[in-house]
């Protein structure tokens, strides 16, 4: 178990069940991956329609919430150097399904395939909202003005015309957001990548930038079949299919664990 005191535990954030609830100790976990100007908070309401026995955790990128004191990575190396020791540490010692949303589904993939060179793989993948690698349409609103950054976020969905009004909040969140927009911006994918661990694809059907079509493209960076799986909604559809997700996550958990190897799942 990761040492709550030590400094790469802030990188992941347990939701449910809480770490003071002694009597419950997860045996299997679902890993939350937020999108550009996330956060670990995003997933916080997931906590409430797990099962006890199911972790739910989530990824703090720094420059937020209670890392806001850290400074935001703008590469993917770097989110790389600091997240697989997390992995190392945390996730040696029970099955774990990866699921990331828009940025962070660029991220889960690239860290789940250095987690299986290290042996410490997820069970799955699940891709949320985010075109194949070899489909990213080029962009740069990392060097975009304040009002244009958050224009593209109400546009997909990932805020409400509100923000415009709070000026103070804006301050706060831009620069956050526009690193993770670097980040994912100037990431250069090795295309020639064919993860061996399952993928599972999701989307939104009413996604104004990716339809079912986009998304089966992830078949070309598997070794594997995938399944892609579209849900009524755009680009933050998982609003709304949080418990669907969930219970997603756990038939993979329970399809793939060995019980010669792993613990049975209640």
């Amino acid at each position: 178990m990761l040492n709550i005191h030590s400094p790469i535990a802030h990188s992941i954030i347990q939701i449910s069940p809480p770490r003071h609830y002694a009597s419950v100790q997860p045996n299997r976990g679902l890993v939350c991956l937020p999108h550009a100007g996330g956060n670990a908070s995003f997933f916080r309401a997931w906590g409430m329609k797990t099962p006890p026995q199911l972790g739910l955790y989530a990824i703090q990128y720094p420059g937020r919430e209670e890392r806001m004191g850290d400074k935001c990575h703008t590469s993917m190396a770097q989110l790389m150097h600091e997240l697989v020791p997390v992995f190392l540490h945390q996730f040696h010692y029970m099955p774990y399904v990866l699921l990331g949303h828009s940025m962070g589904a660029a991220v889960a993939f690239e860290l789940c395939y250095r987690l299986e060179k290290i042996n410490i793989a997820p069970i799955a993948i699940i891709l949320s909202s985010h075109p194949p690698l070899n489909k990213i349409v080029p962009s740069k609103f990392h060097q975009k003005t304040t009002l244009e950054l958050w224009q593209e976020m109400v546009r997909i969905g990932g805020t409400h015309t509100d923000i415009f009004h709070q000026k103070e909040l804006m301050s706060i969140l831009t620069p956050q957001l526009r690193f993770d927009y670097q980040l994912i911006e100037q990431y250069k994918p090795d295309l020639s990548i064919k993860l061996t661990t399952q993928i599972i694809v999701c989307g939104g059907d009413n996604d104004p930038d990716i339809d079912i079509e986009c998304l089966q493209g992830w078949q070309s960076f598997s070794s594997t079949p995938i399944e892609v799986l579209t849900y009524s909604g755009g680009h933050f559809y998982l609003v709304e299919h949080a418990q669907t997700l969930i219970e997603k996550a756990e038939q993979l958990l329970r399809r793939n664990c060995i019980p010669s190897t792993r613990e049975s799942l209640p």
